[in-house]
């Protein structure tokens, strides 16, 4: 029985939002006797004809209910959505041999898809090329890389383009 509670208390942590606890708050409002949402609505002073909807006659506890579990809906749809990725890009400028470690601006949930490319350049005569630079993957995680570089051209120093995408870490997660 108690697993089942936690278990319980898991789900509702999962798919409670603000407009979740709003729409259930709400909800609840609209089960209250109509007494006690008269006297709250006079309190507020909204006017009398408000509270039974005047021309529609609607009690205003059916439109209480309606916008609370509206709500409830949308803010259980909106945690269930996919998650958007996130991408992260830089430049490595290689001035020397060695290993090079990289850290990404936040960490990825999981190892992101990783591309590397050596940016062209003009050279003295205007021509585009791609400086020498031979480096190699020598690690790679969900909060950054390591490469290194065996053999590089002297002038103009080469640079690498990295890009990484990936599904971020959940607020309070971890990356694994």
């Amino acid at each position: 029985m108690w697993g089942l509670m936690k278990e319980l208390g898991s789900e509702i942590r999962r798919f409670s939002t603000h407009t979740v606890i709003a729409g259930a708050v709400i909800t609840v409002t609209g089960f209250a006797p109509e007494e006690w949402v008269v006297v709250v609505a006079e309190g507020v002073g909204l006017p009398k004809g408000l509270v039974h909807l005047g021309p529609l006659g609607l009690d205003i506890r059916v439109v209480l209910v309606m916008v609370g579990c509206s709500a409830i809906i949308v803010g259980v749809i909106h945690n269930l959505r996919p998650r958007g990725y996130t991408d992260y890009d830089g430049l490595i400028t290689c001035r020397g041999l060695g290993r090079i470690d990289t850290y990404y601006p936040m960490p990825f949930a999981h190892t992101p898809n990783f591309t590397i490319d050596v940016k062209r350049v003009k050279n003295s005569v205007g021509r585009i090329e791609a400086p020498h630079c031979h480096w190699r993957m020598i690690e790679q995680r969900a909060d950054g890389f390591t490469i290194e570089i065996d053999a590089l051209s002297p002038f103009p120093p080469p640079l690498l383009i990295w890009q990484a995408k990936g599904l971020p870490v959940e607020k309070g997660g971890a990356a694994s």
